[in-house]
């Protein structure tokens, strides 16, 4: 550690400094370390990791940060633990009596003016609000912010009106509440307390099952024309949440990224999907799951499916009901002209009683493929079989299609073919990647004269397989 101190001394003029796995035996070293940092006037990025065996990770960084000079930019400071044993040093041997008259570097009083990002990661919780209100009091023209959980023991309300006033700049929200049982809604009165209009960006990693509608109202219609990207991952169920209003109110959206894998994560239902017409249609990626969108069975186990019917086909009023809404759905999908990569998903969920005491569901899985999303009309060939894959024709910059689009599954082996795939050709020329199989070795032969085309063409390689 004193050596790297008397380089960094050495080095006042440094405007940009990174240290990666920065070994802090005890205080004295962050102390020894912050006096280093201190002396950087023309200091403008600092990233650190610093490792450590102790669980006070607060105390070991917190001497820097205090000590950081006022030309500081952006400063990101993430901890990791340690089980290595490291190499003493020399100066900061306990024996050595003068490392015992150390004196404690003393904070900067004024606040850090120039700084606009600060991260803030490899923890999993703060200790304690007062430690996070010491430092975001000193960063009052932050911008972009990235924090561990906090449990204010004064409520979520108190500090959030807090973090809102002390950083009224903030326009990007990073929130990792890793590991929470519960929804921890900081995030939302962080926002609720900035001026409106002016938050762009919140990546929330995290449950948020129990969010009420009103909550997420009041939040996004505050933000609605400034809010660019919304990323909502790191559920441990499967988890409803009410984002109607995103739809409804956020027309300068690029990003909508709510993932959902292996029967975890965050979906919306069909009736919220379509409560309002979407005006996000600056999305460009969206990542979204779905519950609702199952046909209906009027005597489940007795129906026959629709697509093996025979001709021409009938369908149920139940049925001529359900894929009027999914045509709408296709149709608010279709209408996405900046599309480049879509990951949408069909989910199927427990029944209401079947929740347990969180809220989430128990039982969960996503469907293999939408009815009918992915094959055209086909009134001549098979008359009264539906198929909507027409909608979608206003894609023309999609790269990236995954989810429940399986072409290997029942449905779509009798319902998609040449046409479909000349049609796919034609209509998304920039796809380069699909999941409709999962081997390549099961991809049928309309697919693998696309892929072959493409490649004749000089276009970029074309994947219509996981595998």
């Amino acid at each position: 550690m004193a050596q790297l101190c008397w380089l960094i001394s050495l080095n006042p003029g440094l405007n940009s400094l990174r240290i990666n796995y920065l070994p802090f035996q005890d205080v004295r070293d962050a102390r020894r370390f912050a006096t280093a940092i201190a002396g950087l006037s023309k200091l403008k990025v600092l990233n650190l990791q610093i490792a450590t065996k102790n669980d006070e990770w607060f105390e070991f960084w917190s001497p820097t940060f205090f000590c950081c000079p006022p030309s500081l930019q952006r400063l990101n400071i993430s901890s990791v633990r340690s089980s290595r044993s490291f190499p003493l040093d020399e100066q900061s041997d306990p024996r050595n009596e003068e490392d015992y008259n150390v004196a404690a570097t003393f904070p900067r009083q004024e606040p850090l003016v120039n700084l606009e990002e600060l991260f803030l990661l490899g923890v999993n919780r703060w200790p304690s609000e007062i430690d996070i209100a010491s430092i975001l009091v000193r960063c009052p023209n932050v911008k972009r912010l990235d924090l561990p959980m906090i449990e204010p023991k004064h409520g979520n309300v108190v500090m959030g009106e807090y973090i809102g006033r002390e950083c009224s700049m903030i326009e990007s929200l990073v929130y990792r509440a890793y590991g929470s049982l519960t929804f921890n809604p900081l995030p939302l009165k962080i926002m609720d307390s900035l001026p409106a209009q002016q938050f762009t960006n919140l990546q929330y990693h995290g449950m948020i099952g129990g969010i009420s509608r009103a909550a997420t109202i009041n939040t996004f219609q505050r933000h609605s024309i400034t809010l660019q990207r919304i990323s909502i991952e790191g559920s441990i169920s499967s988890t409803r949440i009410p984002l109607s209003v995103i739809f409804k109110e956020c027309s300068n959206l690029v990003v909508l990224n709510i993932p959902y894998y292996d029967a975890t994560g965050h979906y919306v239902t069909l009736v919220d999907a379509l409560e309002y017409p979407w005006v996000c249609t600056k999305l460009q990626q969206l990542y979204l799951a779905i519950d609702g969108c199952e046909l209906p069975l009027e005597a489940p186990g007795s129906a026959t499916p629709y697509y093996t019917r025979p001709t021409p086909i009938t369908l149920t009023k139940a049925e001529i009901h359900h894929f009027s809404q999914l045509e709408k759905l296709y149709r608010q999908i279709g209408a996405l002209t900046n599309l480049q990569d879509l990951d949408l998903r069909m989910v199927q969920v427990s029944l209401p009683q079947q929740q347990d005491q969180s809220g989430s569901m128990i039982l969960s899985h996503m469907c293999p493929v939408f009815h009918a999303m992915l094959n055209l009309p086909s009134d001549t060939a098979v008359p009264g079989r539906p198929g909507f894959l027409h909608l979608l024709a206003g894609l023309k910059k999609l790269e990236c299609l995954k989810g429940s689009v399986s072409a290997e599954v029942e449905e779509t082996k009798v319902t998609m073919g040449w046409a479909e795939v000349r049609w796919m050709e034609e209509n998304w020329p920039l796809l380069r990647m699909a999941d409709f199989f999962t081997h390549n070795d099961d991809v049928t032969a309309p697919f693998q004269w696309l892929v072959v085309k493409r490649m004749n063409e000089g276009q970029k390689e074309l994947l219509v397989a996981k595998w």
